[in-house]
């Protein structure tokens, strides 16, 4: 009998511990939901995700602390051609709101990467396009 109940506790401790040391994303690690959105969608109140602009829109994007506390994040729009951060922007974000933050004009056709770097996290990225001449 004694066997068995050490197998079972062996066996509990696996588990257990595997599931402790379960792999998090990066959103999931700094409890952030990052998306992007126009910014006349932000100023209509209906901020809609999307990854695709036209040439006048200016793309804004839409932070959402889901944690307890307030977070220090690191926005950057990133130009995948010449790998040259177009905007950068550093942000607090507070509990249960959304925080958005864009570039102040419109931005050149191509395509980008969105950077949001979380204190003590690993950053979050996306892709985004923007069409036009």
């Amino acid at each position: 009998m004694p066997r068995i109940m050490r197998t079972f506790a062996v066996a509990f401790l696996f588990v257990w511990l595997g599931g402790c040391a379960a792999h998090q994303s990066p959103s999931q690690a700094a409890r952030l939901n990052v998306w992007m959105t126009r910014w006349a969608d932000v100023a209509d109140r209906r901020p809609t995700q999307r990854n695709t602009f036209s040439k006048n829109d200016r793309p804004t994007a839409v932070l959402q602390n889901l944690g307890l506390k307030e977070q220090t994040v690191y926005v950057e729009f990133i130009h995948v051609d010449s790998n040259k951060s177009v905007f950068n922007w550093g942000a607090a974000v507070v509990p249960r709101e959304l925080k958005c933050v864009g570039a102040p004009r419109p931005l050149a056709a191509g395509t980008y990467h969105l950077k949001v770097t979380p204190q003590n996290s690993p950053p979050l990225m996306q892709t985004f396009a923007v069409y036009g001449d």
